[in-house]
């Protein structure tokens, strides 16, 4: 019987922010095609709380020290890291106690092996991978590299910096035996540069399912709140934040259509600036019971994402919880879409005038959710079983 070995940057879990729904998704796959007992997860995140020896938590400004360090091990990777740092390195995905936890794992699993990796940067898993003969196959959030440039402000130096971290990305991605990605778009990317890629969709699996399935039922059951709308999502993360900024600043300009208040959920959305926006309200993070209470009385969930690859997994389980979802055209590059999705373009009366028509609707909103996921391609246990004889 194979074994699987699952390197992953966050601890799956299905309460946290997409990535982690992503890993989940990847954990349980890997579980219900090659058996629980044979799938042996090693986080890097779990591995750093367990040997953090009592420390604090990072503060969100690490010390001058800890910064001048990282900037050091950017600029190994990427000498333009010198002048402009842009936080992608794989210097911080090898400390030598995980990669020993790795080497002690192969050492005792059974043959054939596969390694999954959900991070092109975890090079030092590949270094030891490779010397025990054991094929390492990529299956990425984003491109890492790609997802941070496209934030990026510094203009022609800042792009050029990122050129260098995507064509190390590339190199990470070339040692490995296989590449799947969650984007169409990153798929055909990695292919047209001659790497063999797939496509492997993101669906909501395990407690995830079960919890938007519960909010379908609550929705049929309960009615929506008039004017209710939210905007999910994390204002950390750079396309994400931009998109935010934007809709805020329509809002703030034309203003909401009447009786529409929009509650903006997701960690840093309680930092952003609200002044002048009448009918606008953040919460930052909520706990995951007052965000089900908020899917199942909101009457849509706005995902203004212009750019970058995130809100994939987003709009996929808003379909699946019977929540409508107001996007613009870029997200749908990069999946099939599923049902009861809206899309918008980049002008403003178009939002307005979708928000109001929605504000008031007494109509439930009913799609077959499951007919969508049923023609979505189920490749990771095929992929993967290519390198260890089950095909």
């Amino acid at each position: 019987m194979p074994s699987v070995v699952f390197v992953a940057r966050p601890l799956p879990s299905d309460i946290g922010p997409g990535g982690k729904h992503r890993t989940y998704q990847l954990e349980h796959d890997l579980k219900a095609g090659f058996g629980e007992d044979r799938v042996h997860t090693l986080s890097l995140m779990d591995w750093r709380a367990r040997h953090a020896g009592g420390q604090a938590a990072p503060t969100a400004s690490p010390p001058l020290t800890q910064r001048i360090v990282r900037r050091m091990g950017e600029c190994l990777d990427n000498p333009f890291g010198v002048l402009h740092g842009t936080g992608y390195s794989s210097r911080t995905f090898a400390p030598r106690g995980f990669v020993r936890e790795y080497r002690a794992l192969l050492e005792r699993l059974p043959r054939p092996i596969v390694t999954v990796i959900d991070d092109a940067r975890f090079t030092g898993i590949v270094d030891v991978a490779r010397e025990f003969d054991v094929p390492v196959v990529a299956i990425t959030h984003n491109l890492e590299s790609l997802d941070l440039a496209a934030a990026d402000p510094h203009g022609s130096w800042g792009l050029r910096t990122h050129l260098v971290d995507f064509a190390n990305e590339l190199g990470h991605l070339q040692r490995c035996a296989g590449r799947m990605f969650i984007s169409k778009v990153e798929t055909g990317l990695v292919g047209g540069f001659g790497m063999e890629a797939e496509h492997y969709p993101y669906r909501p699996v395990g407690a995830i399912r079960e919890r938007l399935e519960a909010i379908r039922q609550a929705r049929r059951q309960a009615e929506q709140e008039p004017g209710l709308f939210l905007l999910l999502g994390s204002a950390m993360h750079g396309t994400t934040h931009r998109a935010f900024e934007w809709f805020l600043a329509q809002a703030r300009q034309h203003g909401l259509p009447p009786g529409v208040r929009l509650v903006l959920v997701g960690m840093g959305t309680d930092t952003l600036d609200l002044r002048g926006t009448a009918g606008v309200e953040a919460l930052g993070w909520v706990g995951q019971p007052d965000l089900d209470r908020l899917l199942t009385h909101a009457r849509a969930v706005v995902v203004p994402q212009f750019s970058g690859f995130g809100s994939v997994t987003r709009l996929v389980e808003l379909s699946c919880a019977g929540v409508p979802s107001l996007t613009p055209a870029h997200t749908t590059f990069a999946i099939d879409l599923p049902p009861g999705v809206h899309v918008l373009g980049d002008a403003w009366p178009q939002w307005h005038d979708l928000l109001r028509e929605l504000a008031q609707s007494p109509r439930q909103d009913a799609w077959d959710y499951p007919a969508w996921e049923a023609v979505q391609p189920q490749t990771l246990h095929r992929y993967l079983s290519r390198w260890v004889g089950e095909e």
